[in-house]
């Protein structure tokens, strides 16, 4: 019997949301590769139009044929590649097993981490779901794409535990928001520019203690929302210093947790900026971005 192939228009990046989707809906954190084929084989194709069931064995089977004297299967290839991506970058854990011989191991299943686990509780809301920064962008349409692509390389350091350059790049994001604030806050008469000085612009701790202030002291709209930019650009100034630690290796190292709270804390705080005081501003033509 021929196993259906996966269609040409399914990425490798569609199975990878797939057997994401599919952990969250099984409500467990121990699989199988049969587990893993099964998601697949309930998302690919439309219900009713194949034997699930049946088609995830016949995979599971392929997935785990890696006889070197014959060619691979080439979708077996790909979800083997798939799911060990997510190994890769600490989703899941392969859990193994010596057989009775004692002479070799056999994979037995794979645990959910808890990274994994935080990604399936927040899924879009999360550095390493794929959807992360189209999402921030919909939450904050004006953000410009230079800050877009430091939190997505950035998460592209945490997939691949790059922990160091992620924590550079999200404290890069975090002062060019501080910056165009501050700019937005000067075109729209809130603050007096600042008097330029050759050579030597204006730091960002100087900017943003500017900013902290006149929101602390002049924001005119509810109570909570200026305690909440207020504690939003607090955030950025401990970023700040927390992307100067990073550029001095000596100082301090950092961990996973460290950057996937970073980038995840961040974006939020970041996206709150640019909703109330920077994107008003560009609507309503006080400022321009080039």
């Amino acid at each position: 019997m021929n196993i259906p192939r996966l269609p040409a228009q399914q990425l490798d990046s569609d199975l990878r949301r797939h057997i994401l989707s599919g952990t969250k809906d099984a409500y467990k954190t121990l699989f199988g590769y049969i587990d893993f084929c099964s998601m697949l084989a309930n998302r690919v194709f439309q219900p009713g139009t194949i034997d699930a069931q049946n088609l995830a064995r016949q995979w599971e089977h392929a997935v785990q044929d890696v006889n070197p004297q014959k060619s691979p299967d080439e979708d077996a290839r790909r979800i083997r590649n798939v799911v060990w991506g997510l190994v890769i970058e600490g989703i899941f854990s392969p859990q193994q097993r010596l057989k009775a011989s004692g002479s070799e191991t056999v994979l037995e299943f794979f645990h959910l981490t808890p990274i994994g686990q935080r990604l399936i509780d927040e899924m879009d809301a999360h550095p390493l779901s794929s959807e992360f920064v189209s999402r921030l962008k919909n939450q904050a349409p004006k953000m410009t794409d230079d800050v877009a692509a430091c939190l997505d390389n950035a998460a592209e350091c945490l997939k691949h535990q790059i922990y160091r350059a992620g924590v550079l790049l999200v404290g890069v994001a975090g002062e060019i928001t501080v910056r165009i604030a501050h700019d937005a806050l000067v075109a729209k008469g809130s603050l007096t520019p600042l008097t330029p000085q050759p050579g030597k612009p204006p730091s960002a701790k100087s900017l943003l203690d500017r900013v902290i202030n006149w929101i602390k002291d002049n924001w005119k709209k509810e109570d909570e929302e200026r305690h909440r930019l207020t504690m939003a650009l607090l955030f950025l100034n401990e970023l700040r210093e927390l992307r100067n630690s990073a550029a001095h290796p000596h100082q301090v190292n950092f961990s996973r947790e460290d950057l996937e709270h970073g980038i995840t804390s961040s974006a939020k705080q970041i996206v709150l900026i640019w909703r109330l005081v920077i994107g008003p501003v560009l609507d309503s033509g006080q400022l321009t971005l080039t």
